[in-house]
Formats: structure tokens, sequence, C-alpha cells
């Protein structure tokens, strides 16, 4: 998934809305105009929607960047 964003902080978190039906590790990698920002491993939700946190993810300000979530594991 690619989405095109306006930074305007350098230091954020990632809030996400997530869902797995059995427990695989899932993991989601965080990109930023090509640059791994983050990483996070997805905790077994027993298929209930739950958010999910990446704290503390350092930015470069700027418009019109291309943060790309990537599904590595699961």
């Amino acid at each position: 998934l690619t989405y095109t964003v306006d930074v305007n902080d350098t230091l954020c978190n990632l809030e996400l809305r997530v869902l797995t039906w059995f427990d695989y590790g899932a993991t989601l990698k965080f990109d930023l105009d090509g640059i791994e920002i983050a990483r996070k491993v997805i905790p077994h939700t027993s298929g209930a929607f739950q958010t999910v946190t990446v704290y503390n993810v350092k930015l470069t300000k700027g418009q019109n960047k291309k943060l790309k979530v990537s599904f590595i594991k699961g």
C-alpha cells in the first residue's frame, strides 16, 4: 500500500487498525520515500480489530512524500 502524504513533524506515532486470525508473527514495514522508517510485528488479535501503535517514528519534513506499507510476513 502506498500513500502520498505531507509531513509536517519530524517525529510521529503511526496508528493502525488490524485484525489477525492466526498467530503467525505478521510483520509490517514502513518506508518513506524508499527509506525504511519502521517495522512492527502485529500481535495476534483473535479475529477482532485492534489499534496497534508504532511509537516515535522519525520522519523528514516535506510535501508529496510516498509512505509505503509492506506486508513482510503473515
